[in-house]
């Protein structure tokens, strides 16, 4: 399991970047990756049929809810993130 971008408080005033993968056994675990390019949140995921990859689009910026209009793919074995493009409408 991942867990990507979000809010860092209860408002959701402030958008972050943090990118962690989540370990369950005994007592969950966090393993930091590489961090989202852009601090995001309330943005549509999706992963590859492979499992390979996640893809992300679209969201808010969280600071006065701007509306964001990139796309971007995360790579699991690699631990990289690839800006695809943008969409025609935030």
């Amino acid at each position: 399991s991942f867990s990507i971008g979000g809010s860092q408080d209860d408002r959701g005033s402030k958008a972050t970047n943090e990118c962690f993968e989540v370990i369950f056994k005994k007592k969950i675990e966090l393993k930091k990756l590489s961090d989202l390019p852009i601090s995001s949140m309330s943005f549509g995921a999706c992963v590859s049929n492979d499992g390979t990859k996640i893809y992300i689009a679209g969201g808010t910026s969280g600071d006065k809810k701007k509306s964001m209009n990139e796309t971007f793919s995360y790579d699991i074995n690699e631990n990289t993130w690839t800006k695809l493009g943008e969409l025609n409408q935030p």
